[in-house]
Order: structure tokens, then sequence, then C-alpha cells
């Protein structure tokens, strides 16, 4: 059976507010501590099979692709890509997947900005991965952030891919046994509180 679990970021403010509670496809531990992995609820099966991840072009390039699309469509300046963030976001995946955990980093320094996505392994394409974050943008309603849904969905992925302040982007995959993890990181971080992602 096909699952899949998505992670926001959590909204932080230049002040360092308290973090949003977050959103998953089924009951997942709150808050950005790693908590032991929780099952998700299932998902419909397809009608045709899969793309496989990597049939469709590079991870870089779809990551890259689709979340620039999702940005023009809001005026909003192209990402682009850093291997450094791309070596941040691998060191996480794998360390989600060897654990078989899911949940945010706790980070040291300054935040980079973090979308989080687990689903069953090979059950997924990379734009299926990304598009799940996108295809919130349906909802979206802009404002100051968190209050940019017009459905009461949360918005934190979509927002961190629409923010303009940020500008460059890092994503890696890995997998366990049963379960494929994908990490994006961001930089400078998105989601800050009270800022209007497409304008910020």
């Amino acid at each position: 059976m096909k699952t899949s679990i998505l992670l926001l970021v959590p909204f932080l403010g230049a002040c360092f507010c308290p973090a949003m509670p977050i959103q998953s496809a089924g009951p997942v531990a709150q808050g950005p501590a790693m908590e032991p992995l929780q099952t998700a609820a299932p998902i419909p099966q397809r009608t045709a099979p899969p793309t496989p991840a990597g049939a469709e072009g590079s991870l870089r390039q779809v990551m890259l692709t689709r979340h620039n699309s999702a940005r023009a469509a809001m005026n909003v300046p192209p990402l682009v890509w850093s291997d450094a963030l791309q070596a941040s976001a691998q060191a996480y995946a794998d360390d989600m997947a060897a654990m078989n955990r899911f949940g945010h980093a706790q980070q040291r320094g300054v935040p980079e900005g973090e979308n989080l996505w687990m689903g069953t392994r090979g059950a997924y394409s990379y734009s299926d991965m990304v598009d799940s974050w996108i295809e919130k943008g349906q909802y979206y309603v802009s404002g100051p952030a968190p209050n940019n849904s017009r459905s009461g969905v949360q918005m934190g992925h979509y927002t961190q891919v629409i923010w303009r302040g940020s500008t460059q982007l890092g994503c890696a995959v890995s997998e366990n046994q049963s379960k494929e993890f994908l990490v994006c990181r961001y930089a400078p971080r998105g989601n800050a509180f009270g800022q209007v992602p497409e304008k910020s």
C-alpha cells in the first residue's frame, strides 16, 4: 500500500516566535524535534503505474523546474541550486532513512528553510513528491504568514516554495527498505511570521 507524509516548515519570525503546528497526511508528532515514525493515512492507488523517481530527469532538474514554475506563477524570481544546501539536505535525508524517523531537523546557527516529504519507496516520482507541496497553491490567499489559506489547509510547504526572500535551493532523497525521504533546504529561510510570502 502506498502512503506519503508531508511535514511543513514552522513559521519563525526574526524574534524566533513559537513554531506553528505541523501538518501531515496522518498522525505525526508535533514540533520540530525528531520523533518516532508514525503511520500515515492510506493514499488512493494510482490508475496508472507510477513514473519511477529519476526516470523523468535528475532530482536537481525536477526540483528547480517545479519550484521555479510555481514561483513564476507568483511573479517571484527563480531559485538557484546550492551544492551546500544539497549536501545539508542529503545528510539529513540519510539520517531519517537510517533511523526510520520523520521530523524537522534541530538546526544550529543560521537555520535553513526546510520542506520534508516521506512516502512508500518506489511509488512516487520526483514530480509527485514536490507537487504535493506545490498543489497547495490552489488554497493560497496572499497576506501575512501564516494566514494564507482559503480553506484551513496549512500552507507552510507552499509558502516556503514561493518565498521571495529565499534565493537558493538544495534537495536530496534517501531511502530505506520501505520508504523514501525527500528533504529540500532553502536559503535564506522563508516563512517568517507576519510577512507576505511573495513580497518578503
